[in-house]
């Protein structure tokens, strides 16, 4: 399949070259863009559901999932119910969304253009990152897990960014500095 980092770097540069041909800001298309996107993912877990895949370790918990034999990965065929790490992942990203909208409202008057795009940069790969530890089929390179990998410098990079727009400015019409 394709995975999420890849489909969004693609739809951030589709966007781009759309903004770029329409003459159009790309900041403000980016923010538009966050929300959904995050709604879109928690939709499209459902799909882990109905095709099996994407579960976490087995569990006796009420909301643990039956997963059919055939679907089991190796190693976990005798057990029958597992966590349903989709419908975790699938839960953060609406709680991204919202938050994502709360912020919008609730700060719009402070916000530059793009912030909610950074904001879900962090919001999105926190979760992912947290819920990679009971994933089953993890991805591993360099002897790390690479899904953590990625997701931590994602929303790292995204902080930073965020962080470094909105620094205190020097106003260089201030007092003197003390001697």
């Amino acid at each position: 399949g394709l995975g999420i980092p890849g489909a969004g770097a693609g739809g951030v540069r589709a966007l781009a070259i759309f903004a770029r041909r329409r003459k159009l800001d790309f900041t403000p298309l980016l923010d538009a863009t966050a929300p959904a996107v995050a709604l879109g993912q928690a939709i499209g877990r459902w799909g882990n559901y109905v095709n099996q895949e994407l579960y976490g370790p087995p569990t006796d918990v009420p909301w643990g999932i039956f997963i059919r034999p055939e679907n089991r990965l190796p190693g976990f065929e005798t057990y029958e119910r597992f966590h349903p790490l989709f419908l975790y992942e699938s839960l953060w990203n609406l709680a991204a969304c919202a938050l994502l909208v709360w912020i919008y409202l609730r700060w719009k008057d402070r916000l530059k253009g793009g912030d909610i795009f950074l904001i879900y940069l962090i919001a999105y790969p926190v979760g992912r990152f947290l819920l990679e530890f009971i994933r089953l089929d993890i991805v591993s390179r360099w002897g790390l897990n690479f899904n953590q990998f990625v997701m931590a410098v994602v929303a790292l990079a995204g902080a930073l960014v965020l962080a470094w727009r909105h620094r205190p400015s020097k106003d260089p019409g201030g007092p003197p500095a003390p001697a």
